[in-house]
């Protein structure tokens, strides 16, 4: 984009040219006084217009592109061009060359202002309550939400990955002699799926102009696992085929090297951007995907179109549409081309007037429905998504179910529910851990586990990861606490089981089944106390595999486990390391319901009544 060519045709046609043509028209003004003080203020208005447009990287789109730098150079023409082209010694402020200016100003703001009106929600609310398309509704959350992979569950808040992730930093290897974190910072994170694992990816940003001076190229990024708390943070200075990683294009780069700014002046100068995001391929190639918007009501009515694609490494960029990044599996990595605050726009349209107008939600509102403000990013098997909240506009706050939206494609989907909104379900994380003081919410991510939305709350105490809960979105009262997932698991398992629900499974919903297997045991473990609750550990006879089951009212033959004794046990096939049981039997050991004084009881009273009856004879 050519900003001083834009900046010198605004400057020109409002600050001198205007104010010039009315002095023109005014027989006493003085011409060669008012020509030099109009050149001089658009001279100045010049170089501070080039500067803001430039530093800005401002775009021209929209009805009225650079509707403020052509409004204030119109004012400053009216009032510098009447002031100077009146006679020095009437000092006649309000002439043609003011009035020409100020006119224009005010018809070009009126202009504005009616374009704004009209575009407004009381003119186009029914337009703006489609913004994203046909919404899908859904009754069953499965066929839009996988059941997860409990293998690939977030437990790594975005706070937990940033206070570890400066360790990572340290060992970026740089130029000998230079400490990396003198010369860089760590940029905001984003979490991602890649290679077949979820991520915390962090940009490493230049700090400053002097620092991005010294050398224009970061030799790389940072990741920190989302699915192991135990995990060290890793600096990726390689891709997967071991080719160095050179970062340039970056938008805390300089010059022509930021990224937006290359991006205006190679094609993209009418372009609204979205929000950039700093993503990886599965090859550890690092991009930046920044979603490209559009206006459907003049002013208003902001849509997703698709993305750009920059290789922040050569600068090369393509750009590609949310069909094809829908239908294309060779994008299927890219997880968040969607600007979240459309999304936010475009949900918050739909909750007002899907089934209103604008004057029934101005009067009455009893049919709106609005998010509760917190988004969070869900995974269903590679494939990213915005969920969040839905309530009821009423001070009561129900809620009316979730709305989800595909973090590449934008499209959207209601799946209609009551049940536990996310602060309630932080509460009721808390409450689990009352007898662990300090424990505390890092986040609340969204799962289908086994069929059943749920919010998987990772704990912390002093930014340690403690444990995870898990609170069951229709029903607090179905929920678990655990030292690691797995044991969190199979108590939320033996939970929704109690409450006589069906379980679904990862591999595409179908009814959860229980395998059973039989054999004899080779080895026991010692009892441990987790979780306050006390599990035993065994193994059988040519299964390479640790069992554990809990002791609980369901499971009372547990303690007499032993080497050479045969047992018959199910179990829930989710391909996880360690086998949990879910019900256990010590095949020969069984348990009777009678009171063991009954059968002496019974004998008793027996003797008595043959001896009564003998006195009786």
């Amino acid at each position: 984009m050519n900003y001083p060519l834009i900046a010198f045709l605004v400057s020109l046609g409002t600050v001198f040219v205007l104010p010039m043509i009315g002095t023109l028209l005014y027989k006493e003004s003085n011409k060669g006084r008012a020509a030099l003080a109009t050149g001089i203020v658009a001279l100045m208005y010049f170089f501070v217009l080039w500067l803001g447009l430039w530093y800005y990287n401002s775009g021209l789109y929209g009805p009225s592109p650079l509707f403020w730098s052509i409004t204030i150079g119109l004012i400053l023409g009216a009032i510098f061009g009447g002031w100077h082209s009146a006679d020095a010694d009437e000092d006649e402020f309000f002439n043609p060359s003011f009035g020409l200016g100020a006119i224009l100003a005010a018809a070009y703001i009126l202009y504005a202002l009616g374009g704004w009106i009209m575009s407004s929600d009381w003119q186009r609310y029914d337009d703006k309550a489609h913004l994203f398309g046909k919404v899908e509704i859904v009754k069953d959350v499965s066929t839009s939400l996988q059941p997860a992979d409990p293998a690939h569950i977030c437990l790594v808040s975005d706070s937990m990955a940033e206070n570890s992730v400066h360790t990572a930093l340290s060992n970026f290897k740089v130029a000998a002699g230079v400490v990396p974190g003198s010369r860089y910072k760590i940029g905001e994170g984003t979490k991602q799926f890649v290679d077949g694992q979820l991520w915390w990816i962090f940009p490493v940003e230049f700090d400053g102009y002097f620092k991005w001076k010294q050398d224009k190229q970061v030799p790389g990024y940072l990741r920190v696992s989302a699915e192991d708390p135990t995990a060290q943070p890793q600096a990726v200075q390689f891709n997967k085929k071991g080719e160095e990683i050179h970062v340039k294009y970056l938008n805390s780069a300089c010059y022509e090297l930021m990224a937006v700014r290359y991006l205006r002046h190679n094609g993209y100068a009418k372009s609204i951007f979205g929000e950039f995001t700093y993503e990886v391929d599965d090859d550890w190639n690092p991009f930046y995907v920044a979603p490209l918007i559009e206006r459907t009501t003049a002013f208003t009515g902001y849509v997703y179109t698709g993305i750009v694609l920059l290789d922040i490494q050569s600068g090369k960029f393509q750009h590609i549409s949310k069909e094809e990044l829908a239908s294309n599996p060779k994008w299927h990595w890219i997880d968040r081309g969607a600007d979240l605050e459309i999304l936010q726009y475009q949900l918050s349209k739909w909750g007002q007037y899907d089934h209103s107008t604008f004057w029934d939600n101005f009067w009455h509102g009893d049919k709106v429905q609005k998010s509760d403000g917190d988004w969070y990013l869900v995974y269903s098997g590679n494939r990213c998504f915005f969920l969040t909240d839905m309530t009821s506009n009423s001070s009561d706050q129900a809620l009316t179910g979730f709305a989800i939206f595909e973090g590449a494609t934008g499209r959207a989907i209601f799946y209609s529910a009551v049940g536990v909104t996310a602060k309630n379900a932080s509460q009721a994380a808390s409450s689990l851990w009352a007898n662990y003081p300090g424990t505390k919410v890092a986040e609340l991510v969204p799962y289908n586990i086994d069929g059943h939305m749920t919010y998987v709350v990772p704990m912390i105490k002093n930014k340690q990861f403690m444990g995870v809960s898990l609170i069951c979105m229709y029903d607090k009262n179905i929920c678990a606490m655990g030292t690691t997932f797995d044991r969190a698991l199979a108590k939320y398992r033996m939970a929704i089981d109690g409450a006589g629900h069906n379980r679904t499974v990862p591999n595409g919903g179908k009814e959860i089944i229980k395998l059973e297997i039989s054999g004899e045991i080779s080895e026991v473990g010692m009892p441990i106390m987790i979780d306050q609750q006390q599990y035993f550990f065994f193994m059988l006879k040519g299964v390479n595999k640790s069992f554990e089951i809990p002791y609980n009212n369901a499971n009372l033959s547990v303690p007499y486990l032993k080497a050479g004794k045969n047992v018959r046990l199910t179990y829930t096939d989710t391909k996880e390391p360690v086998i949990i049981c879910d019900e256990l039997e010590i095949i020969g050991l069984k348990f009777s319901n009678e009171n063991p004084n009954q059968a002496r009881y019974v004998v008793n009273q027996g003797v008595s009544k043959k001896e009564v009856e003998k006195k009786k004879k």
